[in-house]
Formats: C-alpha cells, structure tokens, sequence
C-alpha cells in the first residue's frame, strides 16, 4: 500500500502514511496526520491541528498539543507529553519522564501506574509520577499529587491534604 496526501499541501511517506489535513505532515508506516498537524514515525496520529506526534504509537490528539516517545498519548489542548507511555489530558498540562513497563504485553497495562499529567495546568516531571489535580506539580520518580494546587518534590513523595488544610504527610 502506498502514502495518502489529500490535504492541500500535504505530505504523506511510507507504507500506509496518510497525511488527511491541509499542510499537514505524515512520514512513517501508517502515520496519520490532520489539519496543519505532523506525525512523525510507525503508527504515529497527530489528530489535533497544529499538533506534533513523534515516535512510534505518539498520539497527539488535543489542538496545539506535542506527543514525543513511544506510545506517548497527549489529548490536552496546548500540552506536552514527553516520554514512553506518559498520559497527559489535561489543559495545558506537561508529563515529562516515562512508565517502568518491563513487558509489552498490553494484558499487564495499568493506567494508575503510568507518568499523568491529567488535569489543567498540572505538572508531572520523573519516571511514574502522577499530577492527577487541577494545578498539581509532581517532581520525582514515583511523587504524586490528588490535591488542586499540591506539590509533591522528591522520590515517592506524595501531596493529598486539601488546599488551605495545616498537615504534612510523607508516606516514605
């Protein structure tokens, strides 16, 4: 099977590549890109206009969004996922770091283990951390934070007291 380049000024290279939007970009096996978008490498979808998607299964799929790493999955509008496996869906969130699978069997997927970066503005920085609240920063291998406007800084670190709530937790 060969490229696809219907949009109006696109480009489309390799087997299966199909480059839908106008000025849109697909080069690898069965990338796919849409409206002023890029996919880049085997099976990568940069869905949303103006998106990057690079690297094998990078899905970039929220407008203005970056997707870097295999298997990288960026839905927010204006977010950056950076990493294998990292998620990230929140409005203008970052994940930056990757997921320690040992395996590729998907039967072993677990998204409560994966770098999250899920609600707006949130920050999510080292291998596996976790900012799932609006405006949460997690800094570090395995940090996470549940609550709006935490931050977790350091190796398992965790924030979950309620904004404006005295208390310290460390669970290490």
């Amino acid at each position: 099977m060969g490229s696809e380049a219907n949009g109006s000024g696109s480009t489309a290279l390799g087997s299966k590549a199909d480059a839908e939007g106008a000025l849109s970009v697909a080069i690898g096996a069965s990338s796919k890109s849409m409206v002023s978008a890029i996919a880049l490498d085997p099976a990568a979808l940069a869905n949303g206009e103006n998106s990057l998607a690079i690297m094998r299964q990078a899905y970039a799929i929220g407008v203005y969004s970056i997707s870097v790493g295999t298997a990288a999955s960026v839905a927010g509008e204006a977010a950056i996922g950076i990493g294998k496996s990292v998620l990230t869906t929140g409005k203008r969130a970052i994940a930056i770091g990757a997921t320690m699978d040992s395996t590729a069997n998907s039967n072993n997927y677990n998204a409560n283990e994966n770098m999250q970066a899920t609600k707006e503005d949130s920050i999510a920085l080292g291998t596996k951390a976790r900012a799932i609240s609006v405006k949460g920063i997690a800094i570090g291998s395995e940090a996470s934070v549940t609550q709006e406007g935490g931050v977790a800084l350091g190796e398992g670190a965790v924030a979950e007291t309620a904004l404006g709530q005295k208390g310290y937790y460390q669970s290490h």
